[in-house]
């Protein structure tokens, strides 16, 4: 898009966006966002109000909060693998 306005980001993020990209886009730019979402896919969120890709960009073991998440467990979301992953298909984080 040509808008790169918090608004507009937050709009598309809440509307299932991943990745965004405000023009004008080189071809390198292009080519190095598709790599790094083949490269790195967001694993996914399994819990009680939410199943999708986890929006967090990093994952900080030594984040002190808030926790702004209303499913969020006290000192937050246990990360486990599932069979799903040990398979080979798209990760899953069970909270």
């Amino acid at each position: 898009t040509a808008h790169g306005d918090r608004k507009t980001v937050m709009s598309a993020i809440r509307a299932g966006a991943n990745e965004f990209m405000v023009k004008p886009v080189t071809p390198l730019d292009l080519y190095e966002k598709l790599r790094a979402c083949v490269e790195r896919p967001r694993q996914f969120v399994r819990a009680s109000g939410y199943f999708g890709p986890d929006r967090r960009r990093r994952q900080d073991p030594v984040f002190r909060g808030p926790w702004r998440r209303k499913d969020d467990p006290e000192g937050g979301i246990v990360q486990e693998e599932s069979a799903a992953v040990k398979a080979g298909r798209p990760n899953v984080i069970e909270g």
